[in-house]
């Protein structure tokens, strides 16, 4: 019997909405196909994980957002080392759900669960998209950034609630910001700073943000990384120099993946980008943030395969 080992937060937002005993409300769904176990925090995942990789189950779910994937899939690439780890269906319990947009995974928890469950009870395989990783120290993600990609995420995380609609508000406080001279904060700090990528030193240094990815989309269905899937073992970099203004003139292109026509605006793919500063710096992984001092790199990690039902 093919099962599916089951890692629920039961902290994230589409958990808690559902208002209902995650370890009962899953293992009922599961009808014995699945392991499933409810971690109450990241120190918790370690021994599942150990446990699952034990047991040899072929596909992993992960109930949570974008920080809890990023989270169990940094844990998964540490302890299964060199050997691949399993497909990973994301349940889309978050309040973005960004990972699971880049393959266009539709649908709620029990529901996605419901599909895979359905796939294994007949003996099948569901379908599976390959994806490189981006690797900073013993971390691993598919969006990648410092800069304004990382202010905007603490912006937005600022005071209550998290959700498109707050993250749209974010967006218009940049515009306001950008336009018309509006407070912003720490927004659109710039990183004065040395970029090198794959060896090739970025001939600025004077930046507004420097974002790598492996996925087109990276939140809300803005698509500026849209060499994100060009070539396999590489990630798209974009190290970008320009004003404020000239982001919110190219808003359109941002969200439909058009490249933005820019002397300061730095577009390559590559396997590795370092970014040395004198002062500390603010970076995402997946939505989490992050500081650095000194040199922060991040490169090409492992291929992982994520599960569409």
């Amino acid at each position: 019997m093919k099962k599916v080992g089951v890692i629920i937060n039961p902290h994230a937002h589409g958990v808690k909405k559902m208002n209902i005993n995650p370890l009962e409300y899953f293992s009922d769904i599961a009808e014995g196909f699945a392991d499933v176990r409810v971690t109450n925090s990241i120190a918790e995942i370690d021994p599942v994980i150990k446990e699952f990789k034990k047991l040899g189950l072929p596909y992993a779910a992960v109930c949570g957002g974008d920080g809890t994937n990023h989270h169990v899939l940094s844990r998964f690439i540490n302890i299964y080392k060199k050997d691949p780890i399993p497909p990973i269906l994301h349940l889309r319990a978050g309040t973005m759900n960004t990972q699971s947009r880049t393959i266009n995974l539709k649908g709620k928890p029990g529901q996605l669960l419901k599909r895979l469950i359905a796939i294994l009870k007949q003996n099948g395989n569901p379908k599976i998209f390959v994806r490189d990783t981006i690797r900073v120290d013993d971390k691993y993600c598919f969006i990648f950034g410092t800069g304004m990609t990382a202010n905007f995420l603490s912006e937005y995380y600022r005071g209550e609630g998290t959700g498109p609609t707050k993250a749209l508000k974010t967006i218009w406080l940049a515009v306001r910001g950008a336009a018309f001279g509006a407070d912003v904060g720490t927004l659109f700090d710039r990183l004065n700073c040395k970029v090198v990528i794959d060896g090739n030193v970025v001939p600025h240094h004077d930046f507004i943000a420097v974002i790598a990815a492996t996925v087109d989309d990276i939140g809300i269905g803005f698509k500026p990384l849209h060499r994100a899937y060009e070539e396999e073992g590489t990630f798209h970099v974009l190290s970008v120099g320009c004003e404020p203004s000239d982001i919110v003139k190219n808003l359109w292109n941002i969200r439909t993946g058009t490249p933005v026509k820019h002397p300061y605006v730095f577009d390559t793919i590559g396997k590795k980008v370092s970014i040395t500063s004198d002062k500390k710096m603010l970076y995402t992984m997946d939505g989490d943030l992050y500081e650095a001092k000194g040199t922060l790199v991040a490169e090409v990690g492992p291929q992982v395969r994520l599960v569409y039902v």
